[in-house]
């Protein structure tokens, strides 16, 4: 329900007359309607947005699918009126969910319009849909930056009061780590991942050309890269993917300039949740990859 659906939800309490008993039932729901939430707002106006692409439902269907069954898990959340910070972070899996499925519509409009040039159409017409394609895919790569800047200054603006303007928090920001007793904290979401896979998606390279970035501002500082998952399946099945994700995120940063000793990594399986794994959107807050930063004397506090 947006903003504009809890207005309407709080005139009806105002406004309606009902007899006798009824009034308490309506005075108990209007009393229990759960806040508006900024963050599954922005969600749901992006989602829309996507979905008015034609080419979106096309060209890439299991995106959208996903992105549609995020958006679910978070309502289902903000509906059941879990704590916000819970419901933020599942609107900002939605919304990477929702980049990840406009990029893919974006690169294979790409490949669809080379595909035709190559198999003999008119060479004009070819590189008129080649052109068409190149700026929708540069306009979705820059519109999917844009979302990520805008949900990571939304997300620190929660801690402005604690924050000090320097170089270093603005990085950290962008990177949404999390302040905590060990230090500075990324988390990715199993957006990254394929169900029970380990292989990095395409769209999570963009999370990690940020993180190389960093690495290269704070040569000294180095990080252990830990894996986690839900409670669902056995203790072996759970270390060895929570083992193999935390692998495949310190492989991908190695492969773009890290070096591998400023890196470490550890599987924990189920343990640590950060979250019940009684709910859907409980365990998949569960399912995650988190990256501990040391400081700036690469020191960093152990689990």
């Amino acid at each position: 329900m947006n903003t504009l659906s809890m207005k309407k939800w709080a005139t009806l309490c105002v406004r309606v007359a009902v007899p006798g008993a009824a009034i308490a039932a309506v005075l108990a729901a209007c009393g229990t309607m759960a806040e508006p939430n900024q963050a599954l707002d922005r969600a749901h106006a992006s989602y829309r947005a996507l979905q008015s692409d034609p080419q979106a439902t096309v060209l890439a269907p299991s995106e959208m699918s996903q992105a549609s069954e995020a958006l679910r898990t978070a309502d289902a959340a903000w509906t059941h009126g879990e704590k916000q910070q819970t419901v933020d972070h599942l609107a900002y899996l939605a919304q990477q969910r929702i980049a990840i499925a406009r990029e893919t519509t974006g690169t294979k409009t790409w490949e669809k319009a080379i595909a035709a040039a190559k198999t003999g159409m008119a060479a004009d017409k070819a590189q008129a849909e080649i052109d068409q394609a190149r700026g929708n895919a540069s306009v979705a790569r820059q519109d999917t930056r844009d979302k990520s800047a805008e949900l990571a200054v939304a997300k620190a603006g929660a801690q402005q009061d604690k924050a000090r303007a320097t170089d270093l928090e603005m990085q950290l920001r962008d990177l949404n780590a999390k302040q905590t007793d060990r230090g500075d904290v990324i988390t990715l979401g199993d957006v990254l991942f394929d169900s029970s896979r380990s292989e990095l998606r395409s769209g999570g390279l963009r999370d990690m050309s940020k993180l190389v970035s960093f690495f290269k501002l704070h040569p000294k500082r180095t990080a252990m890269i830990e894996g986690f998952t839900d409670s669902q399946g056995s203790d072996a099945l759970n270390n060895d993917l929570s083992q193999r994700r935390a692998a495949a995120v310190r492989d991908a940063l190695i492969a773009q300039g890290v070096v591998a000793d400023r890196l470490s990594i550890r599987g924990y399986g189920a343990a640590y949740p950060a979250s019940t794994n009684t709910t859907v959107a409980g365990r998949q807050m569960n399912r995650r990859v988190e990256i501990v930063l040391s400081d700036e004397d690469g020191i960093a506090k152990a689990r």
